[in-house]
């Protein structure tokens, strides 16, 4: 299982797909181009939810270009992943992909970019259009959490995790909490106390208005998606009261409207 913007344990369809395969040794990616264009706030981010995970499971930690190092760690094995939607996420799949068998799963957001197009298959160029049709569609099931999964030891490279530590102790900035756990407690603090008046407040920077699940964005393509950052919020709110509640959803699809266009046409 290669992860990527996906490092956590629920509603992961990839590392279910993984664990029906058999044991499944777990890796991350930390690539060089990525890395040394993000600046030391964005690799500390990055770090800290990396080495979060690898304390509750056994995450291989490798630097390198993945386009050598995932072969050279799978070997003839099958290597699962969640669909990259980015131009340069595509392009380093497809280079991988001709190397390995590379099996997609599932994607970083609840509705996968691509899949809400208008009458002629386009993406929606209008956000209003995109969010009705998006409602209609739905959002899928969250995937089932692995129990007791069959995972192979780690096996990371000393310097990656060094370099990995090292980004964190040198975080020009306090770091939330990182990791899953952290992230489903801040999206359920968010979720009982400020969706209310979230219409209003996430428009005041002067006020922490917003879930802050995803505080700072991550290189592209590179991180992890935090578990509760994923769009899924649309199946616990819709059906709360206030029109804060009721704009949470849709304000929860921006991103996906802005992938849709990006991966049918990078």
């Amino acid at each position: 299982m290669w992860f990527r913007r996906d490092l956590r344990v629920r509603d992961n369809p990839a590392l279910l797909a993984a664990l029906s395969d058999g044991p499944v040794s777990c890796l991350f990616v930390v690539d060089p181009a990525l890395w040394t264009s993000a600046g030391p706030a964005r690799r500390a981010r990055l770090a800290a939810n990396v080495l979060s995970p690898a304390e509750r499971i056994p995450l291989t930690i490798r630097y390198g270009d993945p386009r050598d190092v995932v072969p050279s760690v799978a070997g003839s094995g099958a290597v699962h992943v969640a669909a990259e939607t980015t131009p340069y996420g595509r392009g380093r799949d497809a280079v991988v992909g001709e190397r390995v068998d590379l099996v997609a799963s599932g994607s970083p957001y609840a509705v996968g970019p691509g899949l809400v197009s208008n009458g002629t298959g386009d993406p929606y160029p209008v956000f209003t259009a995109f969010a009705r049709a998006r409602r209609e569609r739905g959002w899928p099931e969250p995937a089932m959490t692995p129990r007791s999964p069959d995972l192979a030891p780690a096996d990371s490279s000393s310097d990656a995790v060094a370099m990995l530590e090292k980004a964190v102790a040198d975080a020009p900035v306090e770091l939330p909490t990182a990791g899953e756990d952290a992230a489903r407690r801040r999206w359920h603090a968010f979720r009982s106390e400020h969706t209310d008046d979230y219409e209003v407040e996430r428009d005041r920077p002067d006020h922490d208005g917003t879930s802050r699940v995803v505080a700072l964005p991550p290189p592209r393509g590179a991180a992890p998606a935090l578990a509760a950052g994923r769009a899924r919020s649309g199946l616990d709110l819709c059906d709360r009261a206030g029109s804060g509640a009721s704009s949470t959803p849709t304000c929860c699809g921006t991103r996906a409207r802005r992938r849709g266009p990006i991966s049918s046409r990078p």
